[in-house]
């Protein structure tokens, strides 16, 4: 309707929709040559450590492999990399070194594999148990396991 010259204000008046409505759509279409609206909330990715202070953080961690984000955030400053208004909150240390160096530490264990190839995770009754039943390459009894003692042929014995 603009395109053929028809002002804002009848605009709006015919499609029941406030004159600030229309304005505001029109000077969409202008800056962007679309009515569609724009992302709502969210932000844009932005770098929070520069290179420099990237490369200080990796060579922390390599360093001491056991040091915890908030440890390299302290050394930072500490060394005067960074002060108090540049260096980088804990979660952007944390997503560097998940960047650089993958999995974190206490994930490590956390897929490994057993002699069949399978995976052997920390929260599976083997990731759990360990090498706990294992006595000479024998199956564990459930017996075994809890410490149940069962008698041959009463099945009410060891039970609880």
């Amino acid at each position: 309707m603009a395109h053929h010259g028809i002002r804002p204000c009848v605009i709006s008046r015919q499609l029941r929709v406030s004159h600030g409505c229309v304005s505001k759509i029109l000077c969409r279409y202008q800056e962007t040559g679309s009515i569609r609206p724009g992302a709502i909330g969210g932000s844009k990715p932005r770098q929070v450590a520069t290179p420099d202070v990237e490369k200080r953080i990796e060579e922390y961690k390599r360093e001491n492999p056991g040091m915890f984000s908030w440890e390299i955030r302290d050394k930072l400053l500490k060394d005067g990399v960074c002060d108090r208004s540049t260096v980088p909150s804990v979660s952007s240390i944390s997503r560097v070194l998940r960047a650089r160096f993958g999995k974190k530490d206490d994930e490590d264990d956390c897929d490994k594999k057993d002699e069949d190839g399978e995976k052997k995770t920390k929260h599976s009754i083997d990731g759990i148990l360990g090498d706990k039943c294992i006595e000479s390459d024998s199956i564990c009894t459930s017996s075994q396991l809890f410490g149940w003692v069962e008698i041959e042929g009463d099945p009410n014995v060891g039970q609880r």
